[in-house]
């Protein structure tokens, strides 16, 4: 397979599991902990960088608790998400690869 399809293989596998979500798969809190500082850190300067708003995140440990109980919560995509940017599959494509929803080697390697 080519890298374009290997990442779009990804893409496709985390928005399916996002989407749908099977609650019998728990992320260890470390890997929570490590994603939420990703999502802070380097996702919304990424997405800001972009020209794009993000909602400021909410405390790290509701956040944490939150995911542990399956409960949706704070997404830095969120607004990008719910705007008519989610029709353009180019420009999700461009803001994917651009700015990257996990850190590298974080899925599903936990």
């Amino acid at each position: 397979y080519s890298d374009d399809e290997v990442v779009d293989f990804e893409r496709a596998s985390i928005i399916c599991a996002l989407e749908y979500p099977v609650s019998f798969i728990k992320i260890p809190r470390q890997a929570l902990d490590e994603l939420y500082d990703y999502q802070v850190d380097t996702v919304v300067p990424c997405l800001e960088d972009l020209g794009y708003e993000v909602d400021p995140p909410i405390a790290k440990q509701l956040w944490m608790d939150a995911q542990m109980a399956d409960q949706d919560t704070w997404d830095p995509f969120a607004l990008i998400k719910e705007s008519p940017v989610a029709e353009d599959n180019d420009e999700m494509d461009k803001i994917y690869t651009q700015c990257p929803e996990y850190p590298e080697g974080f899925w599903p390697s936990y």
